[in-house]
C-alpha cells in the first residue's frame, strides 16, 4: 500500500460529509454513503464482587459451623419462695435439650449450676436428673 500525495507532494487530506464525494489525483473516487450509528461498550469495574466475595466465604463459614456444631438449649427457671416461717428462699431449676445425642450436655447443666451457685453463695441439693427422652437432662 502507498500513501497518495498530491502534486506539491504532501499526503492527501479530504474532508467530505455524508452524500458526498472526493476524487483523488489518481482519478479513483471515494463517496462518503453515510454514518450508522453503532456503539460497543465493555464495562470492566465491578465494585461489587469484594463484598460479594466476602459474604459467600462468611455463609460457607457460617454453614459448615451450622453443621459441625451441636446444638444444646439450657433452660433455667428461677422462683422465689415466700415461707411462713424463716428466710426468703430462691428455688433455681435448670434443664438441658441437645438436637440428636450429645454425651456431653450433663456436664454443660453441671457447669451451670456451678456458676449459679458460685456467684450467688448458695447451695445446691442433690441434682435430679429426669429423662422424658434420651436428649433431655
Amino acid at each position: 500500500m502507498t500513501q497518495l500525495t498530491d502534486e506539491e507532494g504532501n499526503p492527501v487530506a479530504m474532508l467530505i460529509r455524508p452524500g458526498e464525494y472526493f476524487e483523488l489525483p489518481d482519478g479513483t473516487t471515494v463517496e462518503f454513503d453515510g454514518i450508522i450509528r453503532w456503539a460497543g461498550l465493555l464495562v470492566r469495574h465491578d465494585p461489587g464482587r469484594i463484598p460479594a466475595l466476602g459474604f459467600a466465604i462468611a455463609t460457607t463459614v457460617g454453614l459448615a459451623l451450622m453443621l459441625g456444631i451441636k446444638r444444646r438449649r439450657i433452660y433455667v427457671r428461677i422462683n422465689p419462695e415466700h415461707p411462713i416461717n424463716g428466710p426468703m428462699q430462691t428455688l433455681v431449676s435448670i434443664g438441658g435439650q441437645s438436637k440428636g445425642s450429645d454425651p456431653g450436655l450433663q456436664a454443660v447443666v453441671d457447669d451451670v449450676l456451678l456458676r449459679i451457685t458460685g456467684t450467688t453463695g448458695g447451695r445446691t441439693n442433690t441434682p435430679k436428673t429426669h429423662h422424658r427422652d434420651k436428649d433431655t437432662v
